[in-house]
């Protein structure tokens, strides 16, 4: 099976298309497997892909079949719609939350007043059940390793040193979670932002999709894209822009401070190495902020193995009296290198005070 990591496809060899989603169906139903997907393409950007039209010369007309020998990354084909032929549902709907999605991590403007309600709130449930996800894989390997420090004697007590164990209020949480989904989701949680505006905010209380709801193939696509970044561009601005992502503003930026969070987003994208953000001279690096990234850091050095991010830019920061003086400035870098972070403040080109993280 093929997993899509990208709605938009190069595909560099002949191949066959038709125009009659029915035909298609009916070839699928008689000839092909019955648990496979149908994909619906369109030109990307109205540029259309060279072809040979089929049907004047065929046996077989209703076929409305048409031959190329490929496309180009000028005339990349978009993925518009994906039909399940085991139970015949169409995943338009969700491929919205996966076309946001991209959008999102590149700092494109997606206009999303012309989103129905349901698929904000899908996507909302998306970024609650994706990071649900992550705490559950980390819960089954630390109940591994303690099933296994009961049963074995033999074992490695530098290697069991290095897995993470439950905090009392880690395992309060978890018994939370489970008697919630014990209970057929009656006591769901609708909490958008969290408790507070701390790293530790309790991800589990996040409302999230329930049983089936997500068809499993969008789940795998959207998880396979998460795993696959590398590096993510944010706008500030876009998520105080109430025609774009304002209504994930909640889940992703902090209420009462003037930064993404982090946390999540390592949770989200777990190989993620960059994270830059375009501040538009929105966001101001207070002492607050500075404060909250120094803990950021300092988690992310307790927990090599399980946080890949390592630099942090901030472009267009608004002009803040933390580092108004030179002094201000190398206390701040000192402050910084206590837990082997390097600070600095950079001038571009096209950007002015370029705030720098590298860890």
């Amino acid at each position: 099976k093929i997993i899509c990591t990208s709605n938009t496809f190069c595909i560099k060899a002949p191949f066959s298309l038709t125009q009659s989603k029915q035909i298609i169906l009916n070839a699928t139903h008689a000839l092909f497997d019955k648990n496979g997907l149908i994909l619906e393409f369109e030109p990307q950007r109205q540029r259309s892909m060279p072809y040979f039209d089929c049907q004047p010369f065929a046996d077989f007309t209703a076929e409305q079949e048409i031959l190329t020998i490929g496309n180009d990354e000028l005339r990349m084909l978009q993925l518009t719609n994906i039909l399940d032929l085991k139970s015949f549902q169409e995943y338009k709907p969700w491929l919205a939350l996966f076309e946001i999605l991209q959008q999102l991590i590149v700092g494109a403007h997606s206009d999303t007043n012309k989103l129905h309600q349901s698929v904000k709130q899908n996507m909302q449930k998306w970024i609650g059940y994706e990071l649900q996800k992550n705490i559950d894989d980390d819960a089954s390997a630390t109940a591994a390793v303690k099933q296994k420090k009961v049963v074995n004697p033999y074992l490695d007590m530098e290697l069991l040193k290095s897995f993470a164990e439950f905090s009392p209020n880690q395992n309060k949480r978890f018994e939370l979670r489970y008697d919630t989904k014990q209970g057929n989701n009656a006591g769901k949680m609708n909490a958008l932002s969290g408790d507070g505006d701390d790293e530790d905010d309790d991800d589990s209380k996040l409302d999230c999709f329930g049983k089936n709801e997500l068809p499993n193939y969008m789940d795998e696509m959207m998880h396979a894209f998460c795993t696959q970044t590398q590096v993510i561009r944010l706008n500030w601005l876009h998520f105080m822009d109430a025609s774009c992502y304002s209504f994930l503003s909640p889940l992703l930026c902090m209420e009462k401070l003037e930064m993404i969070r982090l946390h999540r987003f390592c949770k989200l994208f777990q190989h993620c190495k960059l994270i830059e953000i375009y501040c538009g001279q929105k966001l101001n690096v207070d002492e607050k902020c500075c404060q909250y990234i120094y803990k950021f850091i300092t988690k992310c050095n307790e927990k090599k193995k399980n946080v890949a991010l390592r630099k942090l830019m901030l472009y267009n920061v608004a002009h803040s009296s933390v580092f108004m003086s030179n002094e201000a400035f190398k206390s701040r870098q000192s402050y910084f290198k206590q837990i082997q972070c390097k600070f600095c403040i950079d001038g571009h080109k096209l950007h002015q005070n370029v705030f720098i993280f590298e860890w």
